[in-house]
């Protein structure tokens, strides 16, 4: 088969890697806050459910590499797409099995007082009198499932594929093909942010008109199409399987996952933009630099010819400087102004107040029969944002073009003018939350772009060095070891930390009848130095591992001088006999010595050829 094998080869592994990034890191981390709201879940949970995958991983990466190894590595290779296929299918299962999404209370409530003689003129229902305690909550097993699934799918890629790959090409075109294998776990992912994005845009029940239940993107019980992508990354998944399954035996001739999960929430709720313009933000930062930095880094090490010492510089130096770059987490945008939250009722913008706590009901509005089930933000003409127009203490609302305004609002702050009054502008505020520009975004995202040239430059260099390190019969499963390590000290804990640490900066939660569900709104500060914090002790513990390993590694000594093999493909240049002088000896070697030192692994080939860059 020779080269157009490999090319082959190369592709349909390259669409193995897509698909994982696409479905795991594109995905599954657009739809996060979707499903925290359609089916009532905190961010610690999604925060398991996007470790589930890990989780899986490590319980099944040493069997399948060890046994893998020595099997016919294109099968299991075929096997763990089709079961990726599947677990993306029983992840957009909850969607089919909950039912049609009914919004109750789709248009804002506003307040009805009692007139003078204590009657109202409209009967006030509490929502948990006539509810049963929701369920939605439990389908979230499914998702645990759906990324069990996936993990299990995905396990052999990462050790057999990478081997599978390596074992048919030249030492030194070894890091450009991975390099190119590797660029499929940064494409993948931006385009299902991309995807995602599009897809949430569009309301959740296909064929329903959500304008007619006066639902858009901007409002909060809005529920885009998150299931979609599932559907289409199982059916790319069972396709994918089958040419894989084809291939012969052989062919003749990490900080990251906490990052990835919940940047595009993190940009949604500090810098104010709708969950799918932030999902599209974060895929158009990842498609350039993340795919440049990882084949570009495994041209480096090819180009430069750099051995595991000089892999390992590289590694810790870029390390290092990643640590600097997440103090970027310091550019935080500040919490507008939110009335029971942030300030109390009667509080405009411009004042400065320490309050923060959760007072909904003042003496403004606790005749109005506001219920915390309906969440309608409104920012009033006094530049703050109210929970509701209930709460606000609105009691008329009238409809100016698309926009809803809302008027007689006894919370805000806020009086007529007599130009108000002559132009006909009474209202007193309108639907959804104040704008606000916050002049660190662009900075922010500047930043966030060199982050990810950083964490994707690493993975080409760190896995060369590897596989250097390893010989030809142990490299699946050492690979498989070095999955665990990564899996259980960073992958599995990192989105469950992440989530746990958003949630902990949670100001308003969801009240439902039978407890507490997502989160509605978040204290930035108290977010930004969290995740700084995590972000921080992630990437030192990184640099301080990738330091070790320079400080530890050694040379097996021979009692030879270190010298320098031609790396190019044996099958394609002429290897003659050659003669290495030492001090004490001469070292005669035909090329079919040669051929035997490398291919047994290479103490030959790691001690001289890879020690010193």
């Amino acid at each position: 088969m020779g080269g157009t094998g490999l090319d082959c080869l190369a592709r349909l592994l390259a669409h193995f890697v897509y698909l994982v990034g696409m479905a795991i890191n594109g995905f599954v981390n657009t739809a996060i806050s979707t499903l925290e709201k359609r089916f009532e879940i905190s961010s610690t949970e999604t925060g398991l459910i996007a470790s589930c995958y890990d989780i899986m991983f490590v319980l099944l990466v040493i069997p399948i590499s060890y046994f893998g190894g020595q099997g016919n590595k294109p099968r299991y290779l075929g096997i763990g797409i089709f079961v990726l296929g599947l677990g993306s299918f029983v992840f957009s299962l909850p969607h089919f099995l909950s039912g049609q999404y009914v919004v109750e209370n789709a248009q804002e409530t506003t307040c009805i007082r009692p007139d003078s003689a204590g009657n109202v003129s409209q009967t006030v229902v509490d929502p948990c009198e006539s509810n049963l305690p929701s369920t939605l909550s439990n389908y979230k097993y499914f998702f645990f499932l759906g990324q069990l699934l996936h993990g299990a799918g995905a396990t052999s890629l990462y050790t057999l594929g990478v081997v599978y790959l390596d074992e048919n090409v030249s030492p030194r075109s070894s890091s450009l093909y991975n390099g190119i294998f590797y660029t499929g776990a940064v494409i993948g992912p931006a385009i299902g942010f991309i995807l995602g994005s599009e897809f949430l845009s569009n309301f959740t029940e296909i064929g329903v008109d959500a304008d007619s239940m006066g639902l858009d993107i901007n409002n909060p019980k809005w529920v885009g199409a998150w299931w979609i992508g599932f559907l289409l990354s199982g059916t790319f998944g069972v396709l994918l399987s089958f040419p894989l399954l084809a291939f012969p035996r052989s062919l003749p001739g990490i900080l990251v996952a906490g990052f990835s999960t919940f940047m595009p929430k993190f940009i949604e709720y500090q810098f104010g933009y709708p969950a799918s313009t932030a999902a599209l933000y974060v895929g158009l930062i990842v498609v350039p630099t993340g795919g440049g930095a990882t084949v570009v880094s495994g041209y480096i090490v090819r180009r430069f010819n750099l051995k595991v010492r000089g892999i390992l510089k590289l590694c810790t130096g870029m390390s290092a400087v990643l640590c600097l770059f997440v103090l970027a987490f310091l550019m935080e945008c500040g919490n507008s102004p939110f009335a029971g939250i942030t300030l109390p009722y009667g509080q405009t913008a411009a004042q400065t107040t320490a309050f923060i706590g959760k007072r909904l009901e003042s003496g403004c509005n606790v005749d109005c029969a506001c219920a915390e089930q309906d969440y309608f933000p409104m920012c009033g003409r006094d530049n703050v944002m109210y929970f509701s127009p209930c709460y606000a203490g609105c009691t008329e609302v009238f409809q100016d073009g698309n926009t809803k305004l809302y008027g007689n609002c006894s919370c805000v702050s806020y009086t007529l003018t007599e130009e108000d009054i002559t132009s006909s502008r009474t209202h007193m505020g309108e639907f959804g939350k104040c704008h606000y520009s916050c002049s660190w975004f662009k900075y922010f995202m500047v930043l966030f772009g060199i982050m990810i040239v950083l964490i994707f430059g690493l993975s080409m260099p760190s896995l060369t060095a590897t596989l250097r390190c390893i010989p030809d019969h142990q490299r699946s499963f050492g690979l498989g070891i070095q999955w665990i390590v990564a899996r259980c000290l960073g992958s599995i804990p990192g989105p469950i930390m992440f989530g746990k640490m958003i949630d902990l900066a949670c100001l308003v939660w969801q009240k439902r009848c039978d407890g507490t569900g997502s989160c509605f709104f978040y204290d930035n500060h108290k977010m930004s130095v969290n995740l700084l914090i995590l972000a921080v002790v992630f990437c030192v513990a990184s640099t301080i591992a990738f330091g070790l390993a320079l400080l530890l590694y050694k040379v097996k000594d021979t009692g030879e001088e270190e010298v320098e093999i031609n790396m190019e493909d044996p099958k394609e240049v002429d290897i003659k006999p050659y003669t290495i002088q030492t001090e004490s000896q001469d070292i005669e070697s035909t090329s079919s010595g040669l051929s035997n030192g490398v291919s047994q692994s290479a103490p030959y080939y790691d001690n001289y050829a890879m020690d010193n860059s």
